[in-house]
């Protein structure tokens, strides 16, 4: 996975390690950064499957998370 850094202008390529959560290749989807986490919603799969799910990539730990039931537990100062 490839992350854009806007305020150096760079791409860093962030490794998977054997064991990390990973959410399977998709276009079409809905992306949207709220505190440090980046919330990735539904896609497409192959060109034909439609998908219904979330995935919540953690900037703080540079990984994906299982999402929970408040998604914003441990972000400071940030207003729901």
């Amino acid at each position: 996975m490839w992350c854009f850094d806007a305020s150096t202008c760079e791409w860093k390529n962030i490794p998977y390690m054997e064991g990390d959560l990973r959410p399977c290749a998709r276009s079409g989807h809905t992306a949207v950064q709220a505190g440090s986490k980046m919330f990735i919603f539904g896609g497409i799969l192959e060109l034909t499957k439609e998908l219904n799910d979330l995935a919540i990539f953690d900037m703080k730990t540079n990984k994906f998370v299982q999402a929970e039931e408040d998604p914003f537990a441990g972000e400071e100062n940030m207003t729901k």
